[in-house]
Formats: structure tokens, sequence, C-alpha cells
């Protein structure tokens, strides 16, 4: 995944919001701070974010993961030193990505002991890695020479299952709240990326997105919605919130570098930047009572 597209300031669109208003723009920290992944624990109580104090130096190694109230109340530091925290489908455990010499591990990280297992798959991970409810993994990996694809194994790296096919390589798969569909974007290096939602197995492939355009980064947003970036040119930027039928639903009130919806649909949490420097909000999905946590 290339670095532009997560350092590009995006237009997010959400429901009932005007399509022609111009989005907000919210005060970023007066410190270089980067969120690089955030998202909602399975039964939306809970945050967890993964911050790194000092971007300008950016060093992997120096990034610190965190667990706060939906709200960013009560933050605290649970492990360090590892990117894209996530979510088990139960809520008593995180997954994320650890950086080896060969290659990139899967971890889980259960939060009361503070343990670290390793899944034992060692692979090139374009991205990080979701939990379903159920808890099994989808990620994106590259295989020796092929091009990267999407699989799922169980939460012990076991069974592990190729669900993507085809030319061009796939990314950012993510799990649907209820576990019935999986969206992701490949890229074939036309400059237009996709979005398809496909059954866990990968069947029913369902392109959702405009082929004129280039989108990537899904989302499952509110009532079964997926949302995610997409443009014309690089100056028509927006996050758009699609049903499955790819009809546009929703533009979002403010600007930003990317959102992550709760699983109850209720809330969200984005993150905003000014090139240098970021902060991280949450608000209702209606974009209504933004508030900056993670200072």
């Amino acid at each position: 995944m290339r670095i532009d597209r997560m350092l590009a300031s995006l237009a997010i669109a959400i429901a009932f919001a005007s399509p022609q208003s111009s989005p907000k723009v919210l005060p970023v920290g007066p410190l270089p701070t980067a969120f690089l992944a955030y998202g909602f624990s399975p039964n939306s109580k809970r945050i967890v974010y993964s911050k790194l104090d000092d971007a300008v130096n950016f060093d992997p190694k120096k990034r610190n993961i965190w667990i706060a109230n939906a709200d960013g109340s009560n933050a605290r530091i649970v492990t360090s030193g590892v990117g894209r925290p996530e979510w088990t489908g139960d809520g008593a455990s995180l997954i994320y990505i650890k950086p080896t010499a060969t290659g990139d591990d899967l971890c889980r990280f259960d939060i009361a002991s503070k343990t670290e297992t390793s899944l034992g798959l060692n692979l090139v991970v374009g991205g990080g890695a979701r939990c379903s409810k159920t808890n099994r993994i989808v990620f994106a990996a590259r295989l020796t020479n092929r091009e990267q694809q999407c699989f799922t194994c169980t939460l012990d790296g076991q069974d592990v299952r190729q669900i993507t096919f085809g030319r061009g390589q796939a990314f950012d798969p993510v799990w649907s709240p209820d576990g019935t569909k999986i969206a992701y974007f490949r890229e074939l290096g036309d400059g237009k990326d996709q979005i398809w939602v496909i059954n866990p197995d990968g069947s029913n492939p369902l392109r959702i997105s405009d082929p004129a355009k280039h989108n990537y980064y899904p989302e499952f947003g509110p009532n079964g919605s997926v949302s995610y970036m997409s443009h014309l040119t690089k100056n028509s930027q927006s996050f758009l919130l699609h049903n499955m039928r790819g009809r546009t639903l929703s533009t979002f009130a403010y600007r930003t570098e990317s959102i992550r919806w709760s699983p109850d649909g209720k809330r969200a949490i984005f993150a905003v930047s000014d090139g240098e420097k970021m902060a991280l909000y949450v608000c209702n999905a209606d974009g209504s009572g933004p508030k900056r946590i993670g200072q």
C-alpha cells in the first residue's frame, strides 16, 4: 500500500449531510503525533488505537497500542512496538502485525494476561488483519513471488484458506459486523482500484464501486453499507457510503484521514491531519458531537 494514500487529506460523506456542503476542518494536535490504526471493540464499548508520538523520526518500534472507552476516556497503553491492532471476536484479545527479519508475523495478544502468541504464518502482509465475531481472521498477503491475495485462518493460525484469485493484487480485507461478508479492494495497476464484496469462502464476488473512478480503503458502515475512498482526480477525493448495489447513500461532515464505524452503527472514529500533525476524534454516526481523544 502506498504511503501517499494514507497521508492524503480526505473528505468523507455521511447520512443526512448535504453532498454540496464543504467538509469542516477540525484542529490537529500541537505535536507531530501519528495515529496509524484504530477501531471499535465487537460490543462497540471500547476502542483500540496505535499512536506514534514522534512522527518526524518515524520509528515503528516506538508505536504504542492504547485501549480506551468508546468516548476516549480511561485510555491506557497495553503493548508497544507492533502495528495495526484489531479486536478479536470475543473482545478479549487483539491481533496485530509484528515485523520480523523475514516477513510479518501475525500475533494474538491477550489483554488480561498481557501475553503474546505468534500465529506462525511469517507472511508478507499487505495491510492489517481483521477478525470476525466468530474469531476467523482475514488478511491480505503475498506468498512467494505470487501477487497478493486475501486469506482466512483460525485464531491460532490454522486452516489457512485463499479466498481471492485472479489478476491483480488484493488489499485491506474487512469483515462485515455480522461476519457474512468480506470487502476488499483490488489493484490492477491502471490507477482505478475497485471495491469488491464476497462471501467468507470467496464465492459470489460483487464489485460495488464505479469502474471509472479510483477506489480503495473499504469499511462496513451502518446498516450493512460500505464506505470507501473514491476519486476521479487527485483533487476530487471523497469517502463514499454505498449500499450493496453501489448506490451512494450519504456524505460526511469532516476532512479526515480515514474512518471506522462501530459495529452497532452508532459511532465513528476518524483521524485528521494537516500533513505534519494528526488528531483522533470520535463522533456520532450522523457526524454530531465530535470529540478529540488520544491526546
